[in-house]
């Protein structure tokens, strides 16, 4: 399947890869599960022993912002529909999909990878590349995503503090050693 065509199918289908879509309300809503994919690639890095910090913010009830410490990604490696960026990551095509998933339902998808003293940023709308940015940088390396969900799938939804902190809380007593910052705390 085509990378437009599959757009198009996750987002005429977005309970078929999310499950309940919801308004964020519940921790079974369809935007926790994109937070807590995005945050179990950092999770990844920090298993394997790179990084062991990640930030989380959450802007306006609506906006997710995830950075991790780890290795940072390539920038051979840049794209998520790229075979060798799944070789060479070791990320395993269900992860692959889930990516391609939160990309095709968020407004705004943003990846950032930092690495040898480069910053390379792709943009993407409603899953589509709009922009790359390269651009050097004295950040540590580490990737970031942030994502926005696209309100015409998800409605009204928000992000809930308590909801959010509780997720992220059983992380950290499944990690021991990980150290996680949200909004700054």
């Amino acid at each position: 399947m085509k990378n437009k065509e599959l757009i198009e199918h996750i987002r005429l289908r977005p309970g078929m890869y999310l499950g309940r879509l919801g308004d964020g309300s519940t921790s079974n809503d369809g935007i926790y599960r994109m937070f807590q994919e995005i945050l179990n690639y950092c999770i990844d890095e920090f298993r394997q022993g790179y990084g062991n910090r990640i930030e989380v913010n959450i802007e306006n009830e609506r906006t997710v912002s995830i950075r991790d410490y780890g290795r940072g990604l390539s920038w051979n490696e840049r794209t998520w529909e790229s075979n060798h960026f799944l070789k060479t990551t070791g990320v395993t095509s269900d992860a692959y999909l889930i990516v391609e998933v939160i990309k095709a339902l968020s407004s705004h998808f943003e990846i950032s990878c930092y690495k040898a003293g480069v910053v390379n940023r792709l943009f993407y709308e409603y899953g589509i590349l709009v922009e790359e940015v390269r651009e050097d940088t004295e950040c540590e390396h580490g990737t970031s995503v942030i994502f926005t969900p696209d309100e015409v799938i998800f409605g009204a939804y928000r992000f809930v503090d308590d909801i959010v902190f509780a997720m992220l809380r059983n992380v950290t007593y499944q990690n021991i050693g990980l150290k996680i910052v949200l909004d700054g705390t």
